[in-house]
């Protein structure tokens, strides 16, 4: 992977900006997130200096709060990003494709980017923009070959937690995603710091890009949902942790 000499030259911190969306994923988005973001609290200082960047001020999320954004993807896009983050989120990203104005100026802001992750379905936004054509690139397991057959110019690995390629890194679903950006972490900075961020999670990897515990799920249909409904209230305040909140709605979420 180059993603140590892609950003050889930078001094510190790197400016990270985390792309939402109405209807994006949670743990997508909040998983690499919390790895980056415990990585400044070990270190004490602001090795990443991260962003929210939406299309609208208040975005949305699937069942759960909404998030109030730093920057303007209209405004972001003119700007310069050491690393873009693109979560995945079902119709949430089906939505954010036809929206062509959008589209555009996150095409901009790809292409200025020096790196750029994407999570689960973040890589069919990807795709669609057509940056990763001819690149080896992953996606979420269950909604694997209908991507493949849509985009034909990547070349899909069904077998891989995350992929590397120049400039992208895609992971598979959900949870791929913080094992993608501990591996960055592992390069950027050093395997100790990724080590030790992990462990501040109280988190176990998986450290082979190759292991793919779920690629045996390719396509399998997703489970009946209960047919009980319950409230969930969930209580925040200032400084909360964000795996700690959004890794249960995920889960809740997905029921």
């Amino acid at each position: 992977m180059a993603t140590a000499q892609l950003l050889s030259s930078k001094v510190e911190p790197y400016h990270v900006g985390l792309l939402v969306f109405p209807g994006y994923e949670l743990l997508d988005a909040y998983g690499p997130w919390e790895m980056l973001g415990l990585c400044n609290e070990d270190a004490k200082r602001t090795i990443f200096d991260l962003k929210l960047i939406g299309i609208n001020q208040r975005c949305p999320t699937p069942d759960g709060p909404s998030v109030t954004v730093d920057n303007m993807l209209e405004h972001a896009c003119k700007d310069h990003w050491d690393i873009l983050i693109i979560p995945g989120g079902g119709q949430g990203v089906d939505d954010f494709i036809a929206d062509k104005a959008s589209m555009a100026k996150l095409s901009s802001l790809v292409l200025s980017s020096t790196l750029v992750l994407s999570v689960c379905t973040g890589s069919v936004i990807l795709a669609e923009l057509g940056v990763i054509n001819g690149l080896q690139a992953t996606t979420n397991k269950r909604s694997f070959s209908t991507i493949a057959q849509k985009y034909p110019l990547v070349q899909w690995q069904q077998e891989a937690r995350w992929v590397e390629a120049g400039k992208f890194v895609t992971s598979s679903g959900v949870t791929a995603g913080t094992d993608m950006t501990l591996a960055v972490l592992a390069q950027l900075l050093s395997v100790q710091h990724a080590q030790q961020t992990a462990r501040l999670a109280e988190y176990e990897p998986v450290l082979d890009s190759l292991t793919d515990p779920f690629c045996a799920e390719v396509d399998l249909p997703s489970d009946t949902a209960a047919d009980r409904t319950y409230q969930l209230v969930v209580v925040l305040y200032d400084n909360f942790e964000l795996f700690d909140t959004f890794g249960c709605l995920e889960m809740v979420r997905m029921v």
